[in-house]
């Protein structure tokens, strides 16, 4: 039973960290966390999955560049800047309000809908 619930709550975990991705630029903090020994070890552990192995490669390769330039966090922002912060016809706004509503507009009916689960469950 431990063994289920220690799993549990390191998908957990997972799936926050996947959903937080895109939310917000990394800070320097943040980008410095990935070149940790815990977060290196981590993503090993990941890329132990035979469907991860190749996408954890990648990414570790990634991060390996980002960690020689002195740019990397202002690369990152206007990275995520294209991706996400301009108009919903030139980019990925990562709101499902933004698509899912009526309005097209941030917190939409699908954000409220959110919110009011998350209220009735108590969770805060």
């Amino acid at each position: 039973m431990q063994e289920i619930k220690a799993f549990n709550e390191q998908r957990a975990e997972i799936y926050w960290w996947l959903s937080s991705l895109f939310a917000a630029e990394l800070t320097d903090d943040e980008l410095n966390k990935y070149h940790s020994p815990e977060i290196r070890s981590f993503l090993s552990g990941l890329g132990e999955n035979p469907s991860l192995k190749e996408p954890i490669q990648v990414f570790t390769e990634s991060l390996n560049r980002l960690h020689v330039r002195e740019d990397a966090q202002l690369e990152l922002s206007a990275d995520f800047c294209d991706l996400f912060l301009k108009s919903d016809k030139h980019g990925a706004l990562p709101y499902a309000s933004m698509y899912i509503g009526k309005s097209g507009l941030l917190n939409d009916q699908p954000a409220q809908d959110m919110a009011d689960l998350l209220a009735k469950h108590s969770v805060q």
